[in-house]
């Protein structure tokens, strides 16, 4: 009854932290941390439907690191279509940065298009607050 009564509260928290936190774009160079792995969009370029984008990962700890399951989403016209990205999933020596170039991509020019970036598995969607939990809005960079 106890352990019963205990995950209804946590759930209950986990839901409204997430409901309540308010929702915000990142700005182009604005980093996106999880915990010492950050990601950032270093430069986009528009074209008409092509959209040609840079990204920076870096490392804020001191010893190499992986991220934890790192994926990319292309958020446009209602859609969240995954997006292939090299590299971004490999070791980064501690205080270091790396740039990766994403393979364009094709999107009409009437839509907003947005790339979201996440980073963690199973236990991320149970952390209060944490990006990846229930509910909870998932800050991502305009591509223009």
């Amino acid at each position: 009854m106890i352990l019963a009564i205990s995950v209804l509260c946590y759930s209950t928290a986990l839901v409204a932290v997430s409901v309540a936190t308010p929702a915000h774009d990142l700005a182009i160079g604005e980093w996106k941390c999880f915990d010492e792995w950050c990601v950032t969009i270093t430069s986009t370029h528009r074209t008409g439907d092509l959209v040609q984008v840079e990204l920076s990962v870096q490392n804020r700890g001191r010893r190499e690191q992986a991220p934890d399951t790192p994926r990319a989403w292309l958020l446009h016209n209602g859609l969240r279509d995954p997006v292939e990205v090299p590299d971004l999933t490999s070791r980064i020596p501690g205080g270091s940065t790396r740039r990766i170039a994403l393979t364009p991509m094709t999107v009409p020019a009437q839509e907003h298009p947005q790339l979201l970036i996440t980073e963690g598995g199973l236990p991320s969607f149970l952390v209060i607050g944490d990006d990846n939990s229930p509910f909870h809005p998932q800050p991502a960079w305009l591509l223009g």
